[in-house]
């Protein structure tokens, strides 16, 4: 089943849990504006648990679920 999502994420460098990221919201049209940035991956936790707040999961966000083994791998988790 396929389900509209209005969050993306974007990391500069995916293979460093210390890069700046972003996390982009799309309207109805798919214009993106950003929603919050930061550096380093404790610091996406933090902006994720804070977005929590406001009904948006980790699930919502593309490119935002919970890194498998090679994502911890290469992001040194």
């Amino acid at each position: 089943m396929n389900r509209r999502l209005y969050y993306a994420l974007r990391w500069e460098d995916e293979h460093s849990k210390n890069s700046p990221w972003s996390i982009f919201n799309f309207d109805e049209q798919g214009k993106a504006a950003n929603l919050v940035s930061g550096s380093g991956y404790e610091a996406y936790i933090s902006a994720v648990d804070s977005l929590s707040a406001y009904g948006v999961r980790r699930d919502d966000i593309m490119f935002g679920g919970i890194p498998g083994r090679n994502d911890s791998i290469r992001l040194g988790l």
